[in-house]
Order: structure tokens, then C-alpha cells, then sequence
């Protein structure tokens, strides 16, 4: 099972085209799950990455921060 995941959090402008970008990244492909995590009021995670968001992580290691396209992703999915 592949796990893709999604920081993000309130007011953030950059956020939805990431999360675009990672739905289509994932959409049809089988054993992968994608996750949303919205770090506003987790103290640990906030401090962490308020500044990094939005992140991607595939399987729990970052790809990518601030943006991220659909292709990008996918090629770390296929890898």
C-alpha cells in the first residue's frame, strides 16, 4: 500500500492546486491511498511546517513543498 500524503492548512493559497495536483496523481491507481492532513491547531505540526505547507509525502518522505504538479507526484508513485 502507497500513501500519499497532503499537509495543509487554513488560508493557505497554494494548498488547492497541490491537492489538485495529488488527486490526479492518484486517481485510478490501486493500493494507494491518498490523505489530507490540516495542520492548523496541531501545535507539533504547525511548528514543523507552517512555512514548508502545502507538502506532499509519499510514503512519509517529502517530494515536494509550496507546489507540486500532477506528473511530479506520479513519477515518485511509479518509482
Amino acid at each position: 500500500m502507497r500513501r500519499v500524503d497532503v499537509l495543509v492548512a487554513s488560508g493557505c493559497t497554494l494548498c488547492p492546486g497541490v491537492l489538485a495536483a495529488a488527486e490526479e496523481a492518484c486517481a485510478g491507481r490501486d493500493g494507494v491511498v491518498l490523505s489530507v492532513i490540516d495542520i492548523d491547531g496541531d501545535v507539533a505540526l504547525e511548528r514543523c511546517w507552517r512555512a514548508a505547507i502545502p507538502v506532499v509525502l509519499v510514503d512519509g518522505e517529502e517530494v515536494a513543498r509550496y507546489a507540486a504538479t500532477a506528473g511530479e507526484i506520479a513519477a515518485r508513485l511509479d518509482a
